[in-house]
């Protein structure tokens, strides 16, 4: 399942089911797992579709590292069912307690999307740690222009770089920028085609796939027995294991992501070093700042990490 994770302050009662907490209260600081009604059906990090979910870990880990003393909190994941009637229902519920703060989440594009008009109407700080534009940091996944535009450009000059001639933008969903923008955008150094066709596929393209890692996967196998050479892209949705195991990986592919300058020593020190996690760690560190009214954190210089891509993740 995708999460929504949210902060809340002063909560006293348990949380909705499936979930854990994350609150701010005038207790000493700590962090430790808040009751719930039930366990989660399966302890993983990964939603329906295979995009990986940020490990409660990394979030705990912020909490511990930027958490002020005086202030207990918890993480709590609400459980959205990886579809657009399951987030809105767990937004719903989410916003019926008056104390939450911040959303972080969900890792969904597509998702977001869906839930921007209900978050937005709230005035609630919103943060999707996918959703980075390079000069402020994180942003509302609304502004997909600003956070995603970059992420296809510099896979266009990639895919440059490698001898493709034309890159062609595939699985488009909502929350990526409209087609008609990518197509008509001057920035990108090579021609661009929004299309799902294989039967457009030339052997001197590129692919980039936006969409979900399962659907990913068979649409990379077809291709893979008419084009074995043509480079792969897949976005920072899809981090996850779902399209590495449906898919066999051959040819060179690739991931593309949100990263700053902090991110290789980070890698160093975690056993979760995936970039997504990392990204969560930051979201978090922001939104306790902006959930206790604190001061941001100085800003980071974000940039595009391109990273190949093998059964084994990313190496």
């Amino acid at each position: 399942t995708d999460l929504l994770e949210y902060i809340e302050k002063g909560r006293s009662s348990s949380p909705a089911p499936v979930a854990s907490a994350l609150v701010p209260t005038p207790a000493p600081a700590k962090v430790a797992p808040a009751p719930a009604a039930k366990a989660p059906s399966r302890p993983t990090d990964w939603d329906g579709d295979g995009v990986k979910v940020v490990p409660m870990d990394n979030m705990r880990q912020a909490i511990a590292d930027f958490a002020p003393a005086g202030v207990a909190i918890m993480p709590l994941a609400v459980d959205d069912t990886a579809d657009a009637a399951g987030a809105q229902r767990a937004v719903d519920k989410m916003l019926q307690d008056a104390a939450v703060r911040v959303v972080i989440g969900p890792y969904s594009p597509a998702l977001a999307h869906g839930l921007q008009p209900v978050l937005a109407a709230t005035g609630l700080p919103w943060l999707m740690p996918l959703a980075i534009d390079p000069t402020q940091g994180f942003v509302t996944p609304d502004q997909a222009g600003e956070w995603s535009m970059p992420l296809l450009v510099a896979a266009a000059e990639e895919a440059q770089r490698q001898g493709s001639a034309r890159l062609i933008l595939a699985g488009w969903t909502p929350g990526w920028p409209q087609p008609s923008a990518v197509q008509t955008r001057s920035a990108f150094v090579v021609p661009v085609l929004v299309s799902d066709a294989l039967s457009e596929i030339q052997p001197q393209d590129a692919i980039v796939w936006v969409g979900a890692p399962a659907t990913g996967a068979a649409y990379f196998s077809t291709l893979r027995t008419q084009f074995p050479n043509v480079p792969f892209f897949l976005g920072p949705q899809a981090d996850g294991p779902i399209f590495s195991e449906l898919a066999q990986i051959t040819g060179p592919v690739y991931w593309f992501f949100w990263l700053d300058d902090s991110y290789a020593q980070w890698r160093i020190q975690h056993t979760t070093p995936a970039p997504v996690a990392y990204l969560t760690y930051r979201a978090t560190q922001q939104a306790i700042a902006v959930s206790l009214g604190q001061p941001l954190s100085p800003s980071h210089t974000w940039r595009v990490g391109i990273a190949p891509l093998t059964r084994d993740g990313v190496q």
